[in-house]
């Protein structure tokens, strides 16, 4: 029983270091920076390059903002994109994977953007390949509805997907509010527990909505 314990504690002491400190390095890229063989759909937001076991890699997160419908120009729709390219031996830039979400034709107040300062790139489990993290919102409201909030991580071209809705407060009392469950998608409930743990860090610290 007292071994067991002493390898609680070591467990613990090695996850809370590795939650602050376990970011892999990265670069930000200027919009001219980017290579012109990339290509993705709408404006860019960030482009960084990071490099991993796996060789050197650019994330490109995008977003197209309101846009008016086509059918009638009192609805918008809005969409988001995030890719990973990865640097081959030719030298060519090749897609690894893509993320796209959206909401359509809204007539109301319309909110589909990456959430800022939640972007990240670990390396969590230590195995030298990276987990690239993406938190986002998406809503089509007339009222102080919390938005929904995803926070969608990649490693090794494996998604995993936390879904759920933002946290409003609904008065001057903060622990008067509504919203802010989720879930785990199938493969975040199988991954390691130090996944689960960083994206429950990420939801906590953005999921509070302020509609001011």
């Amino acid at each position: 029983m007292k071994s067991n314990t002493m390898k609680g504690y070591i467990y613990i002491f090695l996850l809370i270091p590795c939650l602050v400190f376990c970011q892999t390095e990265i670069s930000l890229l200027e919009e001219e920076k980017v290579d012109s063989s990339i290509e993705y759909n709408g404006k860019l937001q960030k482009a960084v390059l990071y490099t991993d076991d796996n060789g050197d890699h650019i994330v490109i997160l995008s977003e197209t903002g309101g846009v008016p419908s086509k059918k009638d120009e009192d609805y918008q729709s809005a969409e988001l994109y995030a890719y990973q390219y990865s640097l081959i031996r030719t030298g060519k830039w090749v897609l690894d994977w893509r993320m796209y979400d959206f909401e359509k034709e809204c007539p109301l107040d319309l909110i589909c953007n990456f959430i800022p300062n939640s972007f990240a790139i670990t390396d969590l489990n230590i195995n030298g390949k990276a987990e690239v993290w993406l938190t986002y919102q998406l809503v089509c409201t007339g009222d102080i509805s919390p938005s929904t909030m995803k926070v969608i991580m990649y490693e090794n071209g494996v998604k995993y997907a936390m879904r759920g809705e933002r946290k409003v407060i609904l008065s001057e009392n903060p622990d008067t509010t509504y919203g802010g469950e989720f879930n785990f998608d199938s493969a975040f409930k199988n991954a390691p527990l130090i996944f689960r743990e960083y994206a429950n860090r990420l939801w906590d610290k953005h999921v509070i909505m302020n509609w001011e």
